[in-house]
């Protein structure tokens, strides 16, 4: 009986030996898992104070973007090249070359007569068209073409700018004129005269 109860008791042992090495090894595993999950918890504070700097920032961003962007218009505003003053001096030159071909309509009958005004950036071209050919620039116009349409700019700058004046002096702007193109200045005279409430019209020439 004692031998029955001894061979019991030793499976119990046994068996309980079992069962303590597994939960020998379930602990291991379990604290194993806890540093796991304890270096999960470290990573994923580091990951949400990073989302939180990164918004942050991108607010920070965004605020210092949309000033950039607001003083680069105001930058481009106030740029002779490309802001606000190259769009008056473009109204202007469209006006400009409105009265131009009024005063070359009166030498050419419609002609010769200027076209848009090419402004870019870095430089200002006055194409022109003469019997219906596009030429790119009065640079590459006669030397007769060429006097006229100084002489129609001229008058056409001067015009925009005698709003308060009802005078008009004129010092050899005809210097570059022959004889009979003289005759035809002198119609434009007229015109700017009868058209431009130019009361009195002084002209200082050596052509007799």
């Amino acid at each position: 009986v004692l031998k029955e109860k001894y061979e019991q008791i030793s499976d119990k042992i046994h068996e309980y030996k079992k069962l303590s090495d597994k939960v020998y090894v379930l602990n291991s595993l379990i604290e194993g898992i806890k540093l796991e999950l304890r270096n999960v918890d470290g990573d994923r504070s580091k990951l949400e104070y990073a989302i939180h700097d990164y918004k942050s920032l991108t607010e920070e961003l965004n605020i210092v973007r949309q000033d950039y962007d607001d003083s680069e218009i105001i930058r481009k505003a106030l740029s002779a090249k490309e802001g606000i003053p190259l769009v008056f001096i473009r109204s202007y030159l469209e006006n400009t070359v409105g009265i131009t071909n009024e005063l070359l309509d009166i030498v050419y009958g419609g002609s010769l007569y200027l076209n848009d005004f090419d402004i870019s950036p870095t430089e200002v071209n006055i194409p022109y068209t003469r019997k219906n050919m596009i030429i790119p620039d009065v640079s590459k116009a006669s030397q007769g073409e060429s006097s006229f349409i100084s002489v129609a700019l001229s008058f056409a700058l001067s015009t925009q700018s005698m709003t308060k004046y009802d005078v008009l002096l004129l010092d050899e702007i005809d210097g570059t004129l022959d004889k009979e193109n003289s005759h035809k200045f002198i119609r434009i005279i007229e015109h700017q005269t009868r058209n431009r409430g130019i009361e009195q019209t002084f002209i200082i020439s050596h052509k007799g």
